[in-house]
């Protein structure tokens, strides 16, 4: 399906690559979405009948509060502006964004 880098490409090669790429995340998204009526379909469930473990078949479903606790870094960078400049860390990455310019 998809050309070794290696070998030559060309102008179309790269279009089906991309339409394919979108048919791809069009799928994704989809499937995204009916992962997560899944999950709110379970949730429901077990908070209607007040359970936090579901086993089902060769499945166990968990249900529970989470805590998650992180530094507020517009309260920092407002209250100590140093403090914030001194620990602020900048890394560098490469990422790839395609557009559908249809």
């Amino acid at each position: 399906m998809i050309a070794d880098v290696t070998n030559e490409a060309t102008h179309d090669t790269f279009i089906e690559y991309f339409k394919l790429r979108a048919e791809l995340t069009r799928s994704i998204a989809t499937l995204e979405a009916e992962r997560k009526a899944i999950n709110d379909l379970v949730k429901e469930y077990m908070t209607l009948n007040n359970m936090d473990s579901l086993y089902a078949g060769h499945y166990h479903a968990r249900f529970y509060v989470c805590t998650k606790s992180f530094l507020d870094a517009d309260k920092i960078r407002q209250l100590y502006p140093d403090v914030y400049n001194d620990c602020l860390k900048t890394t560098e990455y490469t990422k790839l964004y395609v557009d559908n310019l249809f």
